[in-house]
């Protein structure tokens, strides 16, 4: 869970939304799972993701996804595992563990 902010300051846990509010070992394999899903190399942590394809601002915008104008810790979790519901409600952990699970059982009835 992260601890947000609401309106007053006071804080209040949620679970993680975006990869910069995964616990800082689960980051970087955020990632690389993301990476390996949608077909692209190394997406770093506090670089815009159209800069690191060697992409500009407006090719970016006119590609029409949205998130390669964010940096990586600022890409949804949602990202992770697009065929699937919406886990966020779960620890990445588990999270992970579902969606592995799910492709495994893609792979067999393949």
């Amino acid at each position: 869970m992260y601890l947000a902010l609401n309106a007053n300051g006071t804080e209040y846990p949620r679970p993680e939304l975006t990869v910069g509010e995964l616990p800082f070992a689960e980051r970087l394999p955020a990632l690389a799972r993301i990476a390996a899903l949608h077909g692209l190399g190394r997406i770093p942590f506090g670089q815009r993701l159209y800069v690191s394809l060697g992409m500009t601002k407006r090719e970016a915008e006119h590609d029409g996804r949205a998130w390669l104008l964010k940096a990586g810790e600022d890409l949804p979790l949602s990202l992770l595992a697009p065929t699937l519901p919406d886990f966020t409600h779960l620890p990445y952990a588990q999270w992970a563990e579902l969606q592995a699970a799910h492709y495994s059982a893609q792979e067999v009835n393949s």
